[in-house]
């Protein structure tokens, strides 16, 4: 019996070629990022925030109605500044001058264990005895780092992107005196919630969500949110007197 062999092959190599074709179109799959154990990112973050030089900051408050209590009668409500580490920070406080509900903003200079605040009427500088104000930016790389590293029930998660960067979700609990280097009055109590967002390849914090009593005159569903950017930038600050 005649067979066409040659035309058999052909129609064999034929078969093969769509095969090869329709696999060669087929979509490949994009590996996602494996996720790090959260003990180990927290350990990468604080490296990270301890090696800083500086950092561009912002500090808001959840509940745009509920303020700091930075005494004497006044309200923090925002903040925004820049800190080059280990001891100069530069800021500009919103604040409420709550008897007659005057809205004020703030100038504030930190070298060191000197304050200097900018008189908001007067526009005059003058110098302030320290622990005047609730905060101390001037080291806040490091308080932030301390307060993570003995942070305790870490969870880690995907988060949105940040500035179109991917971020991971460190969250924890952390005890407010561990926070005493950025709030010095931070009294011992009840652990508060951290909610942390750092940049899933460089761990970089980008913002940290702080839900609890940090300073004695604090609601313990105060909802603070700090957010950090700009490192590392070239920034100079020096003394307004």
């Amino acid at each position: 019996m005649y067979r066409d062999t040659g035309r058999g092959f052909a129609l064999t190599l034929a078969a093969l070629a769509a095969l090869v074709g329709c696999s060669s179109g087929a979509p490949t799959a994009t590996p996602t990022p494996s996720m790090p154990e959260p003990e180990e990112l927290r350990d990468r973050v604080v490296v990270a925030l301890r090696g800083l030089s500086s950092v561009r900051f912002s500090v808001t408050h959840e509940n745009e109605n509920v303020g700091t209590d930075m005494g004497s009668g006044i309200t923090l409500n925002a903040a925004v500044g820049v800190a080059v580490f280990p001891d100069r920070a530069e800021l500009t406080a919103d604040t409420t001058l709550e008897e007659f509900g005057l809205s004020l903003d703030m100038a504030i200079v930190q070298i060191g264990a000197q304050t200097y605040l900018r008189d908001p009427i007067s526009s005059v500088w003058r110098e302030v005895p320290p622990g005047t104000l609730p905060f101390d930016f001037v080291g806040m790389h490091e308080s932030v780092a301390n307060a993570l590293g003995a942070a305790a029930n870490l969870t880690l998660a995907d988060a949105a992107k940040v500035d179109g960067l991917p971020m991971l979700k460190l969250t924890g609990m952390l005890l407010p005196q561990d926070l005493r280097g950025l709030v010095p009055g931070a009294p011992e109590g009840d652990p508060i919630l951290a909610e942390t967002w750092v940049g899933r390849d460089d761990a970089l914090t980008r913002r940290v969500r702080l839900v609890g009593k940090l300073i004695e005159a604090d609601a313990p569903s105060m909802v603070r949110l700090l957010h950090l950017s700009g490192f590392d930038e070239p920034v100079t600050i020096e003394p307004p007197l």
